[in-house]
């Protein structure tokens, strides 16, 4: 028998707060489309007809999903959390893509490696963009990003 460690019972235990934490957003999801008059399902075609919730939901559902407003932090330093770094540096260049935040941060920040960075920010980015926080355009196949002002704290 393996021996377990209290760092995995850690571990353990904060993997499942994220499962109930993504659980608790799925219902809120449906509960949302429920709210606003059910055109968010679509009918399955087969066995008992079963109804599932559009992939995408309306600009309106997204907006309500983001609870707190966002803060722009007044300076950048190295000790802001890397989501505060990413909304400063995106801030200043006005939109961009991973890589033109990379390279703001790496300026904004000399010690950073740009091309370490966009691998960091890659999932941060998308994130805050599923958290209604940041708006992502199509650019063939990459997306432009730019913050959602419709969330700041001013």
């Amino acid at each position: 028998m393996p021996n377990i460690t209290e760092q995995d019972i850690i571990e353990h235990l904060e993997n499942k707060i994220q499962y109930h934490y993504k659980e608790a957003r799925r219902i809120e999801n449906i509960l949302l489309a429920f709210q606003t008059g059910g055109d968010m399902f679509e009918r399955t075609k087969g066995a008992g007809e079963r109804i599932k919730l559009k992939s995408k939901l309306p600009d309106s559902i997204a907006e309500n999903k983001t609870r707190k407003m966002v803060e722009i932090p007044e300076a950048f330093s190295s000790g802001l959390k890397l989501n505060s770094k990413v909304i400063y540096a995106l801030n200043e260049i006005k939109n961009g893509f991973v890589e033109d935040i990379a390279i703001k941060m790496a300026e904004l920040q000399p010690d950073l490696d740009a091309d370490k960075v966009k691998v960091q920010i890659s999932g941060v980015l998308s994130s805050l963009k599923k958290k209604g926080i940041l708006n992502a355009e199509k650019r063939g196949r990459k997306d432009m990003f730019s913050i959602n002002q419709n969330i700041l704290n001013r």
